[in-house]
């Protein structure tokens, strides 16, 4: 710079924030107006950059890496990048601490930067804000930081401003996992995730999130995890009875001492069936339980039903209104006698009737 000072000409600009300079021309800064500024004269002139994702609340930090990238974080658990020098600003993979307000933001390098906010969070990324490790301390509010990584060991040592005071932490581990793949099939109304991991340090498990639109995130199930391992694992979870729709889904990896980080999410789209169907039973002939399996293409009040060979009716499967998709049923027949059985299915104006085996 030129040893003066330059005012920003927006009357709406405000109390500045946080500012970041890559050179004595280039530079960033966010103020109360919710939109990040730049320069590239040495502050002469700011450019307005453009609006984020309709976002009214407050930008509290920024930083520039290089004369494309850059990072910014704010109010509502906002955290955006931009790859071509201000111009646009992506939202970046949230974890869940999306009501916390984050208030300084430190970069290590272009990959690898940890974010300070409200209620002691602090989150760590060494992927560009694909996964996050997310740590706590003592609650209090994290206004300012400066951050060490340490890339050998995956290990950092920060020194932050708080509401309560400062705190000083080293040697800490960061990511006990390295998640090679996640990856999802759809088969009719099931969702399968596969996901494999190169190695592991003190892992204790996995939880499987799931969202559709913009719902929150909600734990499906667990898994357990390898502990520390050095070979390569693999995993598998089917989701059973999704309904048809557009899902998002994550993995949220549980450390031992209740450290935790999310892998980057995946989507999948569950189909709605074209037409009818009641599909034969599997096994057949079986003994003593099968599954029956039907799809209908549009919400309806369904009925599945068991008789013998005189007719008479034994069991109901079902007798319910169900939304379009595909359903599978199981059939214990272990208190039934040997021989032929005949299910039949009525939805709407469709009816269908199969017959079975059963062979003790």
């Amino acid at each position: 710079m030129d040893g003066q000072s330059h005012g920003i000409s927006a009357a709406s600009a405000g109390q500045v924030y946080g500012a970041s300079m890559l050179d004595a021309n280039k530079g960033m800064l966010v103020t109360w107006d919710p939109m990040p500024y730049s320069t590239i004269d040495g502050g002469t002139t700011w450019r307005r950059d453009t609006t984020i994702d309709n976002f009214s609340g407050f930008l509290y930090d920024i930083k520039q890496v290089d004369d494309s990238l850059g990072y910014m974080v704010g109010s509502s658990g906002k955290i955006y990048k931009t790859t071509n020098g201000g111009v646009m600003w992506d939202t970046l993979t949230k974890p869940t601490h999306s009501s916390y307000s984050f208030y300084s933001l430190e970069v290590y390098s272009q990959t690898t930067f940890s974010v300070f906010g409200s209620t002691g969070t602090f989150l760590i990324t060494t992927d560009a804000g694909m996964t996050w490790s997310v740590k706590n301390t003592s609650g209090s509010t994290l206004n300012g930081s400066h951050f060490s990584w340490n890339s050998n060991n995956n290990s950092y040592a920060w020194f932050t401003v708080g509401s309560n005071g400062y705190t000083l932490k080293n040697a800490l581990t960061v990511v006990p996992v390295e998640l090679v793949s996640l990856s999802a099939t759809v088969v009719d109304n099931n969702v399968s995730l596969n996901w494999k991991t190169a190695t592991e340090l003190n892992n204790k498990g996995f939880e499987i999130e799931r969202k559709s639109g913009e719902g929150s995130w909600n734990k499906v199930s667990y898994l357990p995890g390898n502990g520390t391992s050095t070979s390569p694992k693999e995993y598998l979870f089917t989701d059973k009875g999704v309904k048809s729709g557009k899902y998002q889904y994550r993995l949220k990896q549980i450390d031992f001492d209740g450290s935790f980080s999310y892998s980057h999410v995946i989507e999948v789209e569950v189909g709605t069936p074209m037409t009818f169907d009641l599909s034969q039973n599997y096994p057949n002939p079986f003994n003593p339980s099968t599954t029956i399996s039907y799809k209908i293409p549009e919400n309806a009040t369904v009925s599945l039903k068991i008789f013998d060979v005189t007719g008479t009716e034994v069991m109901t499967l079902v007798n319910q209104k169900q939304d379009a998709g595909s359903y599978t049923i199981n059939f214990d027949a272990k208190t039934f006698a040997s021989g032929m059985y005949i299910y039949t299915i009525k939805a709407g104006d469709y009816t269908a009737t199969k017959k079975m085996m059963l062979m003790k």
